[in-house]
């Protein structure tokens, strides 16, 4: 009777498995780009993504709350956030918490910084700094 108890007090402890996937990725303003979280679950109950420590997507067999500029996406062992046309504030830390809740309760959280470039921008930049280049060697010859 004992070992049974045991069993089953350990079948319901929550595991928490080590994270794996990105740790850091960059984005161009004005393009759509996937954030993703390799969990390694078949089937998952609860996904939850945050921006900087704000909840902004939330999904479960129940209810789902998602922040509009974002879409939530699933497949093989991964969920991905989707931001569709990101901009400067888009810049930030997030975090996705995938829970399997039926069975062997398990969780992973895995942490992404994301950075944003403005490639456009670099563009100007560097075609005026070659202009400007251009017009002083012809100046001064």
């Amino acid at each position: 009777m004992k070992i049974a108890l045991v069993f089953i007090a350990l079948w319901t402890i929550p595991v928490q498995v080590p994270a794996a996937g990105n740790t850091g990725m960059t984005a161009d303003v004005k393009h759509q780009t996937k954030i993703e979280c390799k969990h390694g679950f078949p089937t998952v109950d609860i996904i939850t993504w945050k921006k900087d420590n704000d909840q902004i997507a939330y999904k479960s067999s129940e209810e789902s709350k998602i922040n509009p500029q974002y879409e939530l996406e699933e497949g093989h062992g991964t969920a991905y956030l989707v931001i569709r046309e990101v901009n400067e504030k888009d810049a930030g830390n997030y975090t996705c918490a995938v829970f399997v809740t039926k069975g062997v309760r398990r969780y992973r959280t895995i942490e992404v910084k994301l950075e944003v470039k403005d490639t456009a921008n670099m563009v100007k930049l560097s075609l005026t700094a070659i202009l400007f280049a251009f017009l002083l060697h012809a100046i001064f010859l």
